[in-house]
């Protein structure tokens, strides 16, 4: 698993990284962005095992996007909806 300033230099935004239904640890989010999150920690226990990329959304405001990398899951803000934009940051970790 890449180290947490390798993430965010690929996801250019602060993350979490979710196992299990649990909050591993977090970098450089805010306190009310770690609160939602763990808002939504039970729901991630429950999606597929082979999910690529998807965004769950609180409000316009309150915007997630989820993919999983290795056994993790990061879990970061976005604006957008496009789940496509999220992919090209998914890829990012593939790159050499």
């Amino acid at each position: 698993m890449p180290d947490l300033e390798e993430i965010y230099s690929k996801l250019g935004s602060g993350f979490c990284r979710v196992k299990e239904g649990k909050l591993l640890e977090s970098y450089l989010l805010s306190d009310a962005e770690i609160e939602m999150i763990e808002k939504m920690l039970p729901v991630t226990e429950h999606l597929p095992q082979d999910l690529e990329a998807g965004i769950l959304e609180f409000d316009i405001n309150s915007r997630f996007a989820i993919f999983k990398i290795e056994d993790h899951l990061l879990v970061f803000p976005v604006k957008t909806d496009n789940v496509g934009e999220i992919m090209k940051k998914k890829g990012a970790f593939y790159e050499t």
